[in-house]
């Protein structure tokens, strides 16, 4: 049946202005005629039989209808080569059959048309065909067309038929009607759509838009444009639509129309009303696009562009990344819940609010007024429903791309690179380029593509949402980018990668503005929305006190009275994928290279940093506080680091720690080494009268396997030795104040067990004294027969070892030596923290734990049970270390300070300082408008990628 619907994108079809040049072959009653009449209509196409063959010259034919169903009445058209009608008949048969004949003048391809003669007359028969001595016979089953007025055609004029989303073909066939509206004058097929061209003015007449099968029951929607673009200069910003065509959809076509939604004389470019980068043309009609020799026809509209709306398209391909992966052929494809998901994040389905989606449909300048970004995913799969017609489809463009070759391994092309060849040149300007794979994660900058796992609903929006401008923090680039923001509920965000999250709009009631280095803990969040506590509690595992809009960001069981602050990271959320906080001001130490933990100690001022290298015990000092004002990129303003000096180890080095000693005013360095033979030796590096004075190398008691040794320093200047022996059994020597060193004793636990690690580890013991649960204690990290990392303190009174049972997990397979230094009371915590740091399993992961207060609020009473956990990536899931360790002096340092021994590219483990290890950085963040960003940057580096794209459409800023 036909229909046409009263508006497209919502808005009306009709009601137009005139043109303002009208052409010099139409009367102005004509005209007038003209400009007021509809210009696109929403039909489904008529069910019409046609049937084609060749005629010689002088041969007669003769067509008719026999064995018609009950109540039918066909009527038969014949056309020739060009679409004009040449013979038709409607009753000349038995009955209300159709009966005509017709001898060719030449010899030409013919067409028969069928179709019923009313809606009433619908029905089934046999179409037979007789030429001379051939004749066919063919079953048939034909419908009433159903014809789409067309008020006062001009020469120039063109008629254009549009496929819609989820038709499943799209080929046409548009008949022109004579006057009587029964003959057909003209007739064009088209397999992307049909389109006539009128070459002169005809008044009004009617068009039928038909399925091009030979015997089409489609009721597939379909658009019908009347075009008046080639009339005398009707389309002034040359987006190939005519001004009375742009009036009906509501788009631009001169800086002084009015137009819903949008201020044509403010647009950057008439051709892209909506400003997404993409013409109004091609959104609207399509169009073949043809570039470096290569032609293709577009079908946005099909794909559900729309000129009104702000539309990504994407070619999603995949990117094989082994040489067993090119010799398979193999190719995947986006998954079809990561591409709904997709486009549900990017359309913005997660709001609800009435009032937030219209502030984000003006944040995006939308000129619908609707809120999202429509997103259309050429994926190289057939939709699996109607809904997902214009999500995702198989358009022609999807390919796989091969791995290559670099240095001798297989590794997958650059994204920056592969679109150049893998997608055709018809579509830059047009479609954005990706490249998928299976697993993992992905890394993309500001720009035309993008790289990531298009198996995960978090990944694929989240890198596409870095290409168009977006960091973890906001925008991108910007100094610093604060990931994991507790007030900023985005997607781009770490702390949100369970893939829920939306886009966030910069809301206030998101969250307070937080500054970690002064953080209001009474009342800061007075009238933030249910959602910001929900996610404290939930993301962050926050104590909060709602009514109050208390919140206690520093984790130490208390909210700090009014007019107080604290220190705290307090954007570190539970878990995900690492908050990237500790980064900032992050320094290489030059030429420094290690494959075993480094160690951190102080001396007369200078940091001082210990490695293993080519058998030889190295150290790199600094005399900068590290006390940066100001995240930043790169190191604070002055500080430096030396490069690496021979520490001059009698033996081949393997590991080494070391601990500042003070004692009347003197400070002692007190540094112990094993060797690759497990051989255990000490030195001290004295700062006394303005000089270093360094002792020799003293062979110690004991031997240690190669994972290294840690020190501790205790209360009355006992330093603790711990290590694990070549047997496997931990050890731990004291030496006292004096300077001598008690006999090496077994780790003992409370019931008499000699601790011991686990075969084949190659975990080696950390010691620190700390005050944890009320009890200042020397607590040590200990791997059980399972691998598992436990936390235990010794008792004084009786030497033996107790577990704390204070860790949240307990991480296994850790590498070598853990780190762990304390933080004493203070701004950071009332009740002081335990900081921990280790290289994780095989990946080589760096994670962290930290000491803090659970809080359980019960309906009489309050529990508070010390615990140590928060666990996460020291920054993020890609940052790898063979060793790290963790160093804080109370009085001088005013962050946690590590040093990682980091693989870089060249697997070359250098080593990184980072002076802001606890993620305590001194920068205010709020939330940020997302949709912003998006809005301007949607346009930007697509239309015109590597300056190959001719007349490309202009962006606005």
């Amino acid at each position: 049946m036909f229909s046409i619907r009263a508006g497209l994108w919502g808005l009306a079809v009709a009601g137009l202005v005139a043109a303002t040049a009208p052409a010099a072959t139409a009367s102005s009653a004509a005209l007038s005629e003209a400009a007021g009449a509809p210009r696109v209509w929403e039909v489904e196409p008529s069910s019409v039989t046609e049937v084609g063959y060749v005629l010689k010259k002088g041969q007669t034919v003769t067509v008719e209808t026999t064995g018609l169903s009950s109540g039918a009445d066909p009527v038969v058209h014949l056309l020739d080569r060009n679409g004009r009608q040449v013979a038709m008949d409607d009753d000349s048969g038995p009955g209300q059959a159709a009966r005509l004949t017709y001898t060719a003048p030449l010899r030409a391809p013919y067409y028969v048309v069928l179709r019923a003669a009313s809606s009433a007359t619908a029905g089934s028969g046999t179409l037979v065909t007789t030429r001379g001595q051939f004749r066919s016979e063919r079953p048939v089953t034909f419908s009433r067309w159903s014809p789409t007025y067309l008020a006062s055609l001009r020469g120039g004029e063109k008629i254009t038929s549009v496929p819609l989303p989820g038709v499943r073909s799209t080929a046409h066939r548009l008949y022109l009607l004579g006057r009587d509206g029964r003959t057909i004058e003209r007739r064009d097929v088209g397999a992307a759509g049909a389109e006539l061209v009128l070459d002169a003015p005809l008044g009004s007449r009617s068009v039928v838009l038909a399925g091009a099968s030979t015997t089409s029951t489609t009721t597939e929607r379909a658009r019908l444009v009347r075009n008046d673009a080639a009339l005398f200069a009707a389309d002034a910003d040359g987006d190939g639509l005519g001004r009375e065509l742009e009036v009906a959809l509501g788009t631009c076509a001169t800086r002084t129309d009015t137009v819903p939604g949008v201020d044509c004389a403010s647009i950057a470019d008439l051709r892209d009303t909506d400003g997404d980068g993409i013409s109004d043309g091609l959104e609207t009609v399509g169009g073949t696009v043809t570039r470096d020799g290569v032609s293709e026809r577009l079908l946005l509209p099909r794909w559900g562009a729309n000129p009104r709306h702000k539309d990504l398209f994407v070619e999603v391909d995949f990117m094989r990344r082994t040489k067993q992966e090119n010799d398979d052929e193999t190719e995947l494809r986006m998954l079809v819940s990561v591409a709904r998901k997709f486009a549900d994040q990017y359309g913005d389905a997660l709001t609800t609010s009435p009032s937030a989606r219209a502030a984000h449909a003006a944040s995006l300048r939308n000129p619908d007024g609707k809120t999202g970004i429509a997103v259309h995913l050429d994926t190289g799969q057939e939709p699996e429903t109607a809904d997902d017609a214009t999500i995702y489809g198989d358009w022609g463009g999807y390919s796989a791309v091969d791995a290559i070759q670099v240095d001798g391994s297989y590794v997958g092309v650059k994204a920056s690179n592969a679109w150049k060849t893998a997608m055709k040149p018809t579509r830059r300007g047009i479609f954005r380029y990706a490249l998928g794979y299976g697993t993992g994660g992905g890394q993309t900058g500001f720009g035309l593509t993008a790289s990531y796992n298009f198996n995960s609903s978090f990944v694929a929006p989240h890198e596409t949402g870095h290409s168009l401008g977006l960091g973890h923090g906001g925008l991108l680039g910007a100094e610093p980018d604060v990931n994991c923001k507790p007030n900023y509920p985005s997607l781009m965000n770490y702390a949100f990668d369970s893939g829920e999250a939306g886009f966030a709009d910069g809301s206030t009631t998101d969250g307070p503005a937080l500054n970690n280095a002064a953080l209001k803990e009474s009342g800061v969040a007075k009238g933030a929305s249910a959602g910001f506590f929900d996610r404290l509690e939930s993301v962050y595992g926050y104590d909060v006190d709602r009514a109050g809009g208390h919140v206690d960001w520093n984790r130490d069981g208390e909210f700090a009275p009014v007019g107080t602050t604290v220190r705290a990271y307090a954007n570190l959320a539970l878990g995900g994928g690492g908050c990237e906080f500790t980064r900032w001001n992050k320094v290489r130490i030059p030429y420094t290279y290690t494959y075993l933990p480094p160690a951190l100690a102080r001396l007369d001022g200078k940091l001082q940093m210990i490695y293993p290298w080519g058998g030889d015990l190295k150290y790199a000092d600094s005399d900068s506080t590290w006390n940066c004002p100001k995240p930043t990129p790169g190191d604070c303003a002055g500080g430096t680091w030396s490069r690496g000096k021979s520490l001059a180890l009698p033996t081949d080095a393997a590991a080494a720690d070391a601990v500042t000693v003070r004692t009347a005013g003197k400070e002692e360095m007190l540094i112990v080494a094993n060797g690759l033979d497990g051989s255990l030796w000490q030195r001290s590096l004295i700062a006394e009268n303005g000089s270093i004075r360094r002792t020799p190398w003293q062979k110690l008691a004991g031997s240690a396997s190669r994972g290294g040794p840690s020190l501790a320093l205790g209360s009355g200047g006992t330093v603790y030795l711990a290590y694990t022996d070549p047997g496997g059994e931990y050890r731990v020597q004291r030496r006292t104040r004096h300077g001598g060193w008690k006999v090496p004793q077994p780790f003992v636990a409370a019931n008499g067990d000699t601790l011991a690690r686990p075969a084949d580890s190659r975990f080696s013991p950390a010691v620190v004294e700390a005050t944890l649960a009320g009890k200042r204690r020397i607590y040590a990290l200990l791997a059980d027969e399972s691998d598992r990392l436990d936390l235990w303190r010794l008792d004084p009174p009786s030497g033996r070892w107790e577990n704390t049972d204070l860790l949240d997990t307990h991480p296994s397979a850790v590498n070598y030596r853990p780190a762990m230094a304390w933080v004493p009371p203070g701004p950071t915590s009332a009740v002081g923290r335990l900081h921990i740091a280790y290289s994780s399993g095989s990946s080589a992961v760096v994670r962290t734990m930290m000491s803090y207060v659970d809080v359980e609020r019960l309906p009489n009473r309050v529990v508070k049970t010390p615990r140590v956990g928060i666990a996460t990536y020291f920054d993020n899931v890609w940052r790898t270390a063979n060793g790290v360790d963790l160093f804080f002096e109370e009085g001088v340092d005013s962050n946690l300070r590590a040093v990682l021994a980091f693989a870089n590219e060249k697997q070359l483990t250098q080593l990184w300082f980072h002076p802001k290890a606890d993620g305590i950085n001194d920068t205010t963040y709020t939330n940020h408008n997302d949709w912003a960003v998006l809005g301007r940057n949607l346009c930007g580096e697509l239309v015109n990628p590597g300056g190959l794209v001719d007349n490309p459409v202009r962006c606005g800023g």
